[in-house]
Formats: structure tokens, sequence, C-alpha cells
């Protein structure tokens, strides 16, 4: 599905928003309720401190939501990209036609337009936001980021949540070499 999302022909806004949602596992409103200022390319964080629920800004979703992630290198890139090219650099960082926050109706026609550009005319149901959180976090403990740093990555208040709920590890993530080396005679 990556491979599809890299090819397919994006506007520079959708590539921004759909790499933002890759790259960061943040929620659907946190990114929707992002500003410019709150993207610090000096750091290579964003600051996540609010969150859109149909159009409204409001505090994150819990007291641990509000964080900072850091942007990899790729992410970097197309926010650069779209900010100095397609973006005035100041306030929202994702509005619509009139500048505004974006509501629910219009968002979900945005991404269902986005969904078509990657799949084509019949896009998986399941292809909504919110998968590319429970990517984040599987890439996260697949590539040995210890759990409780992804916990504090995702905003979440348990470290089951994100075990349990985010982090969908299977038999091809065994790492057979890493648990022979454990038990290697020295």
């Amino acid at each position: 599905v990556l491979q599809q999302i890299d090819r397919a022909e994006l506007l520079p806004w959708e590539r921004a928003f759909v790499s933002v949602l890759r790259y960061t596992g943040i929620r659907k409103g946190e990114a929707l309720a992002l500003d410019a200022e709150d993207i610090d390319f000096a750091t290579e964080f964003i600051n996540i401190d609010k969150n859109n629920v149909n159009g409204r800004i409001g505090p994150p979703k819990t007291k641990a939501s509000k964080r900072r992630v850091p942007m990899p290198k790729p992410l970097v890139s197309v926010l650069k990209t779209y900010m100095e090219q397609y973006h005035s650099g100041t306030g929202i960082l994702f509005p619509n036609l009139r500048g505004e926050h974006i509501h629910d109706c219009t968002f979900w026609r945005l991404w269902w337009n986005i969904a078509r550009k990657i799949f084509g005319d019949d896009p998986p149901e399941d292809f909504t936001p919110h998968i590319f959180r429970h990517t984040y976090s599987s890439e996260l403990v697949r590539n040995k980021v210890p759990p409780t740093t992804a916990m504090l990555i995702l905003g979440h208040k348990s470290l089951a949540t994100t075990m349990n709920v985010y982090t969908h590890l299977g038999w091809q993530d065994i790492d057979t070499e890493q648990i022979n080396n454990i038990f290697r005679d020295n």
C-alpha cells in the first residue's frame, strides 16, 4: 500500500496530509488542527496541542495527547516543499477553500478522492486516516523503538493501548537471530 501511495498522483496538500499521518501516526483531528507554527523545522518536531472536531478546535483528546512528535526526513522534505510552494507559511496547515478549519463532511469527501487516486475506483473501506496510526505504531515497535517511547509519541495514556490495540505484529516479525544471540555460547 505504501508503494501505491508513493506512486499516486496526489495534489501537494493531499501528499502533505497523507505524509503527516504516515510518518507521525497522529490522529486525523490532530493533523487537521495543525497550524504552520506547529511545524518546527529547526528541531524536526511537530507540536500537538489541539484537536479538530468537525471544524472546531479544542484541546487534545487526552492529557497525554499533548506532545511533540518527531518528523522523519521524508516528512521534513514533503512539508518544506508544501509550505514553500503551496502554503503561506502561517495559519492553518490544511485549510478548506475559505481558509478555515475543515469540517468532517468536507474532509471525508476529500479523503475518498485521495483513496481513489491511490486505489482506483474501488478503494478499500478500511482505508481511513486511522489506519496510519496502527501502521506507525507497529513500525515503531517492529524497529525496536521501546514500547514506552512509542506510547509517548502516540499520545496514549497507557502502554496497554499502544501494545494491545495499535501494534499489530505477527510471526514474520520474530527476529530469530536476535533470540539466538541472547543464548549464544561465548
